[in-house]
């Protein structure tokens, strides 16, 4: 027997919803850079593209350490602060030994150390992440002012170059974000630490009573946050041409909104690595966009701001209304009288 024309249109709408929610991002996008091109016609090229993602190429890449962050249930609030940390040690080993090599593993230590520090922390004492990423924010960024008297420290080197080398506007550094999702997507969907990673958001007393060693997988969220925001160090190392002790200035928020507006919840559980792409594609546009037109910065901030609440409330009201649906498919209706007198629940 078919299906009454009502349940079958709902069926369809449904779908559309879904589809609509999916491709949100992409439209956005889209229209963005559409809306830019007619404001600003020179911004709009056959290289804009590449250009975007390579000046917001340390975004990008802590962009996917903050995704398995709050696919966890950890909001990770200093990698900015790090980052600019990272960065003037770098530039002090270098500029006292005149090895970049051995300050990027001076930095990558620290990293780690700081890393593994805050997951020691959040998942054997069980503190909040938000207060303990709070605290080395705090900290690192006094640091990172501390060192050098907050000047700016250059630095040169084969491997800065090779970042920026590139052909036909693919630089190295666009491949390193590309290969850095894809890594990151391989990990969160196809090995244990992934699933781990979402079953540690989704119920985390139920994971630990399942048997999973949840101190153990914390601990290794953070660490993967700290080789994210170190890579995020080199590439703006290579960006800049100088470690700047205010590099890294705000990066923590974008990049969670990037991977809120990618439809990650704050309470974790879930989370798609190329969605956080487009949420942090999708900042980086908004933000090469607007310094195109010459706004001041009291105005780019604004349109920034205004621009941001209204693409995460439109995805997050999307998102929301596709869970509304799935649990209300998931719901059994009640009974119907079909042909014979039978009952049947639908």
């Amino acid at each position: 027997m078919n299906p009454p024309p009502r349940e079958h249109g709902s069926r369809i709408g449904a779908g559309v919803l879904r589809w609509g929610e999916r491709l949100f991002l992409v439209v956005v996008i889209g229209l963005l850079f559409l809306l830019f091109s007619r404001i600003s016609p020179g911004w709009m090229n056959g290289q804009t593209v590449q250009f975007v993602v390579a000046q917001s190429a340390p975004l990008e890449v802590v962009t996917v350490g903050m995704t398995f962050a709050m696919i966890s249930g950890n909001i990770d609030l200093s990698p900015g602060s790090m980052l600019s940390l990272a960065g003037m040690v770098t530039g002090l080993v270098y500029a006292r030994t005149g090895s970049l090599y051995l300050g990027l593993l001076v930095s990558l230590a620290l990293c780690v150390i700081v890393g593994a520090v805050t997951g020691v922390l959040v998942g054997r004492l069980k503190i909040s992440a938000i207060v303990v990423t709070l605290a080395t924010y705090i900290w690192a960024a006094g640091l990172a002012t501390a060192i050098n008297s907050s000047n700016a420290i250059q630095m040169n080197g084969s491997l800065l170059r090779l970042l920026d080398a590139g052909r036909d506007g693919v630089t190295v550094t666009i491949l390193v974000v590309a290969l850095t999702y894809l890594a990151g997507h391989v990990v969160l969907q196809r090995t244990k630490f992934g699933r781990y990673s979402r079953a540690l958001g989704g119920n985390f007393e139920f994971t630990r009573r399942a048997g999973v060693p949840v101190r153990r997988y914390v601990l290794y969220v953070f660490l993967f946050m700290s080789l994210t925001t170190w890579l995020g160090t080199v590439l703006s190392v290579a960006q800049l041409g100088a470690a700047q002790p205010l590099a890294g200035s705000g990066l923590e928020l974008q990049a969670i909104v990037a991977v809120v507006i990618g439809g990650t919840r704050l309470t974790g559980g879930e989370g798609s690595m190329l969605r956080s792409a487009l949420g942090a594609l999708l900042l980086a546009v908004l933000g090469q966009g607007l310094s195109s037109l010459g706004l001041s910065d009291a105005y780019y901030s604004l349109w920034e701001g205004v621009a941001v609440i209204v693409v995460l409330a439109a995805s997050v009201l999307l998102q929301r209304a596709v869970r509304r649906d799935e649990r209300r498919a998931r719901v059994p209706r009640g009974p119907r009288r079909v042909e014979g007198g039978v009952l049947e629940v639908a």
